[in-house]
């Protein structure tokens, strides 16, 4: 292996979309130039493009054999910058193949502090670094086709002391916005906290990854209500943090997820891609218009067009829980009503200050998106969108805790709420007998009776927990096998004192069998 300059690499490669033939190689650089990915006799070049000084590529691997697995470096002017000699294996690029049943590991909510025993102690040990340390070692089963973050891989608005070091350092902290974070500088230094740790940055170098945009990238309560985002809108800060945000987002994490195809088609990437000159291209202004335009404008009709029969399993990721537990549920649906001011202003205060307060946000909180979901999911399930799958599985995070739950239906498609929550960001303890309360028990019956009260539409079909609630830090991995979907979820355990070398055990296992018939 080559030695890597640690001047040039500032972050990655992340080995992000990765198709039969082809992969997308991400970095960000310490300066411009050309970045090449090589792979056997092959070699891919990409120029560097800029943004708020930052300098990053992707580099477009293609004409690779359908099933094959690769090692591959990645160099800057000609220069070797990955792999290095750091204990970790070479970073491989594997291909898929259509005829391997899939598999894939999904979590969400992953906090950034150190992995020692202050840090354990705080949040909990990484199961994710737990996962790569045991996949560099002896391995925790065979390696999955994608890591699916589910959201809330950074969190701009909870720092840890090393973020806000790094705030300090730039301005003084007892000024708007505090201690969160205020321009895409401070985005930049907040994704480097979160990916450069050498386990995790092998992992992510060698397993293709897909990321979903949630809150915490931006500020807890995101978007939850017409109301907050208008309060927001007048904190002198908050339109350098959105843009930050979303441009940032787009950079770290969105580009990654594009097929080919789909980068082909993206207006930045077209702007990128087209660029011809000898300097680098600077995007920067291009970008904060987009995330302008997309904090004005979002859009949201694309889930409607997506939701199809044809497959054994058809899985559906979104960053919130598609299916609560029952109790939970109804809360938030009776909430949505006071909230929304059909009850008179006194209540629409007091339910917007409890939505805020214990995050009643969850799809049961805009029942017209609920009941549309509901619907389009029963008509794959019975067969109206294409022909039927084994099932229909939302694969969620969000909620601190892990759990999987199951629509009751007779027979045809099973449709199933798999949740992995957090990978590394645990509840405080008495948090935990809260959720548990609202999730089990009395609440269940005293929910529906509040949600009854305020005459929200009763929900299409009933559901009930398989497994869970649990509360470890979790990654979770999904199977198809012959026999049907099997989730296990998987957490680190340190052993004699030796913090920064968890070992990686089984939580549960979930097997999933097809309906009869």
């Amino acid at each position: 292996m080559s030695h890597r300059n640690d001047q040039d690499l500032v972050l990655g490669p992340m080995l992000r979309h990765v198709d039969a033939t082809s992969a997308s190689i991400w970095v960000e650089t310490a300066r411009s130039g050309t970045v090449e990915g090589r792979c056997g006799e092959y070699t891919w070049r990409a120029p560097t493009f800029g943004a708020h000084g930052h300098h990053y590529a992707l580099v477009e691997v293609s004409r690779l054999e359908v099933g094959s697995v690769n090692p591959y470096s990645v160099h800057l002017q000609g220069t070797a910058i990955w792999p290095c000699e750091d204990g970790f294996p070479e970073s491989m690029i594997a291909t898929i193949d259509p005829a391997k049943n899939p598999r894939l590991a999904f979590g969400s909510c992953r906090t950034s502090i150190p992995h020692d025993a202050a840090g354990n102690r705080k949040h909990g040990v990484d199961a994710m670094r737990a996962y790569a340390l045991s996949m560099a070692g002896t391995g925790h089963g065979p390696w999955p086709d994608l890591m699916l973050f589910l959201g809330d891989q950074v969190y701009a608005d909870s720092t840890s002391d090393q973020m806000r070091e790094f705030i300090r350092s730039r301005r003084d902290i007892r000024d708007e916005p505090g201690a969160e974070l205020k321009d895409f500088e401070e985005y930049a230094h907040l994704y480097r906290l979160a990916w450069s740790d050498p386990a995790n940055r092998w992992l992510l170098s060698t397993l293709p990854s897909a990321m979903i945009f949630y809150d915490h990238d931006i500020r807890d309560d995101w978007n939850s209500s017409r109301s907050w985002k208008q309060d927001m809108e007048q904190r002198s800060w908050w339109h350098q943090r959105i843009v930050a945000g979303l441009g940032s987002y787009w950079i770290y994490q969105h580009l990654g997820n594009l097929s080919p195809e789909g980068r082909a088609a993206d207006p930045l990437w077209q702007r990128i891609a087209s660029h011809t000159g000898p300097e680098e291209l600077d995007i920067t202004a291009d970008l904060d218009r987009f995330a302008e335009r997309v904090d004005a404008a979002p859009e949201s009709a694309w889930l409607d067009e997506h939701m199809q029969g044809g497959f054994r399993h058809l899985l559906v990721a979104t960053s919130l829980p598609f299916l609560l537990p029952m109790g939970l549920h109804h809360v938030e649906a009776w909430n949505e009503v006071y909230s929304s001011g059909e009850r008179g202003p006194a209540r629409a205060w007091l339910g917007e200050r409890l939505r805020r307060a214990v995050d009643l946000e969850h799809w049961a909180a805009f029942q017209q998106s609920f009941q549309n979901v509901a619907r389009w999911a029963t008509e794959v399930a019975d067969g109206k969108r294409g022909p039927a799958p084994q099932t229909v599985t939302f694969l969620s995070g969000d909620v601190h805790f892990s759990y999987v739950s199951e629509v009751e239906r007779e027979n045809g498609s099973r449709i199933l709420q798999a949740v992995c929550s957090p990978i590394r960001n645990p509840l405080p303890r008495f948090m935990r007998y809260f959720a548990a309360a609202l999730a089990l028990g009395p609440a269940v019956p005293f929910g529906a009776w509040m949600a009854r009260r305020a005459h929200v539409p009763a929900p299409p079909f009933r559901w009930n927990g398989i497994k869970g609630p649990w509360f470890d830090n979790n990654l979770a991995i999904l199977e198809d096998t012959e026999d049907g979907l099997v989730i296990s979820w998987v957490t680190g355990v340190v052993e004699h004192g030796d913090h920064l070398h968890p070992k990686l055990e089984t939580v549960e296992v979930a097997a999933i069998e097809p309906h009869e018939g």
